[in-house]
């Protein structure tokens, strides 16, 4: 290799990794305000310190409003911090605020998360757990 197809890929390579550390703390469309978020670690530095988790969920409250979204790792959490709000969020829209982002451990742990416990609400898994209710009930009545 001469010298400028070394600076060609030298000046390449440092574009994707800027590109990448752009894209990976910059907020998807639609979602709200919170802390920053940098890259790998997401928005985690907000929990570093002496001040437990509680207390730090409710200074962000109090600094982005009741609904606020932080960045865990490589995944985009939205906090909701308000019982109306969480009350609202489970009866309106079920569907978005159910099941658990995918995660290489959690899925070896749980086989794929094909447990009634951890899986992704679908009609297969409304359909395990309507047996399980009923395999309970009957075990319950007898």
């Amino acid at each position: 290799m001469d010298i400028s197809s070394t600076t060609a890929l030298f000046v390449v390579i440092v574009t994707l990794i800027i590109t990448w550390l752009y894209k990976s703390t910059r907020r998807p469309p639609g979602m709200p305000t919170g802390p920053v978020a940098y890259p790998i670690i997401g928005s985690m530095s907000v929990f570093t310190g002496e001040t437990p988790p509680q207390e730090v969920m409710k200074k962000m409250s109090k600094t982005y409003g009741d609904i606020f979204s932080l960045k865990i790792g490589s995944f985009w959490a939205v906090v909701l911090n308000n019982y109306e709000l969480v009350q609202e969020a489970l009866l309106t829209k079920p569907n978005d605020f159910s099941g658990r982002p995918p995660s290489f451990l959690f899925d070896w742990f749980t086989d794929g998360q094909k447990d009634i416990a951890v899986a992704n609400p679908t009609p297969i898994w409304k359909y395990h757990r309507m047996l399980a209710h009923s395999a309970i009930r009957l075990v319950i009545r007898h």
